[in-house]
């Protein structure tokens, strides 16, 4: 067992036999550095696993406190009362709850703003530069040039060597042959988890988490274990070692790279470290890739297929965040899976291509599509930090927000007493698309901390939505 491990089951056995209750303050860092023996870092970084499982809560310039919420019964009806001390080590089956499906319902109604949703605002998207790729294609299938508008089952071909070799700024070497293109990101999520599982089967997936991702596991009839996503650290290679020791696990669903709901990237050292150990255990990875080309910064967060030699993730990726959610085009890079996915897309969608990816294969063609990604990216940037600094300016005191690397979510923890689910309900009353911390658990922990979308462009009404959301944080506090 790790040292850091050690010191985890030391707190968990503290909160389990009373000695540390709900609400205690935990020893100093100094402290549990001379109780368990190790070093002050090792016990940093327990600390920091412990906070992320919602087992600690970290006050400023005060150390870590017991969650309120240790111990207590799962509100939603169908989850099972659980400890949270010991809630990374339990598999439990996953129901999507009513709220859940409320916020789904709420997407489509214009008239709420939707700091909520899990695509970006449209507003970002180049629709009508595409739509022109679109009628050029179509009038060359009228005309004498022909196209091929069925195409395989491993999609438009022109598509599939486009993304291969866009693939190279990524660090990763593929064909074209190596690309199976899907109706959506979902459709590419689902033909993974039905190859690598079968109803009852442990899946590993992150907390927090992107919720759509338990209807997929949910309508599979999976159970899932969750691995804490720290908000500044990201994954935790050493625990998710630990975890996939203890656990008969089928297969994982992992995001690293521009994390949702966090925004945060796990580094390399640690990508690496959990790639290799996936190859020893010849456990295969489910990797949504889907926020990979909205970094930040100039080059490319890490991502698992980048050192996957051996085959064993498979990468999920979507044309929803880049170009538009509405077309419908996802892809897979499915490694030595390959064989498998193609036979079940054969199964389910025997054809697959058509206009719509050989208009996107001819935008991207013409250069126009990184054009339009950098543009895309500076104007991401924009947007989170004005949205940051307004969180800053109107949210209570205490509230602490994750440094996303890329993407548009941004993960923010309020006061400790903090009720999100209560302020949600409310939110969306008043015509805000507010996602509550639970939301993203399968064993709804965070409940005290709630995702934002913060693509949206900051107007003067969408500024004051933000800032009706810092008084509800006063409110349910």
């Amino acid at each position: 067992m790790k040292r850091s491990e050690g010191v985890v089951h030391l707190v968990r056995q503290l909160i389990d036999s009373g000695t540390l209750a709900p609400g205690a303050k935990a020893p100093s860092v100094r402290q549990m550095s001379r109780i368990a023996g190790c070093s002050m870092s090792t016990v940093h970084h327990a600390y920091g696993l412990l906070e992320s499982a919602g087992v600690f809560v970290a006050l400023p310039r005060s150390g870590f406190y017991i969650d309120e919420g240790v111990g207590r019964p799962c509100r939603s009806a169908g989850a099972e009362a659980a400890s949270s001390a010991a809630s990374c080590e339990v598999a439990r089956e996953i129901s999507i709850s009513a709220l859940t499906l409320r916020l789904f319902a709420s997407w489509s109604n214009s008239e709420i703003q939707q700091f909520g949703a899990i695509y970006a605002s449209t507003d970002l998207f180049p629709v009508e530069d595409v739509n022109r790729h679109f009628r050029r294609v179509l009038r060359n299938c009228n005309g004498s040039k022909g196209a091929d508008t069925a195409s395989s089952t491993q999609g438009d071909p022109a598509l599939r060597e486009t993304l291969a070799r866009r693939y190279v700024e990524h660090g990763v070497a593929l064909s074209a042959n190596d690309i199976v293109l899907t109706a959506g990101g979902m459709h590419a999520l689902n033909l993974c988890i039905n190859i690598l599982t079968k109803p009852g089967d442990i899946v590993l997936i992150e907390s927090p988490t992107m919720f759509p991702v338990f209807t997929a596991l949910e309508h599979r009839g999976l159970r899932a274990i969750e691995i804490p996503y720290s908000p500044r650290h990201g994954l935790d290679p050493d625990q998710f070692e630990y975890l996939t020791d203890r656990h008969e696990i089928r297969a994982c669903v992992l995001m690293p790279t521009h994390q949702y709901p966090t925004g945060v990237s796990t580094p390399e050292s640690a990508v690496r470290k959990i790639v290799e150990i996936a190859r020893r255990k010849n456990l295969p990875i489910i990797e949504n890739g889907g926020y990979m080309d909205l970094q930040y910064g100039k080059s490319c967060a890490p991502t698992l297929k980048r050192f996957d030699e051996a085959g064993l993730v498979l990468q999920v990726g979507s044309f929803s965040n880049t170009l538009a959610p509405g077309y419908g085009i996802g892809w897979l890079v499915p490694g030595r899976f390959r064989e498998k996915i193609v036979q079940m897309k054969f199964a389910s969608n025997l054809l697959s291509g058509g206009i719509f990816q050989r208009a996107v294969a001819d935008y991207m063609h013409s250069g126009n599509f990184n054009r339009h990604l950098r543009n895309l990216r500076g104007k991401l940037l924009a947007r989170m930090e004005h949205g940051i600094g307004l969180i800053g300016r109107y949210f209570p005191a205490g509230c602490r927000v994750a440094k996303p690397s890329g993407g548009f979510m941004c993960w923010v923890e309020g006061p400790p007493g903090f009720d999100s689910i209560a302020a949600c309900r409310d939110a969306l009353a008043r015509g805000v698309g507010l996602p509550p911390g639970p939301l993203f658990s399968v064993r709804e922990a965070f409940r005290n901390y709630i995702g934002l979308n913060l693509s949206f462009p900051w107007t003067a009404e969408a500024e004051a939505r933000l800032k009706a959301i810092g008084e509800l944080i006063r409110e349910y506090s």
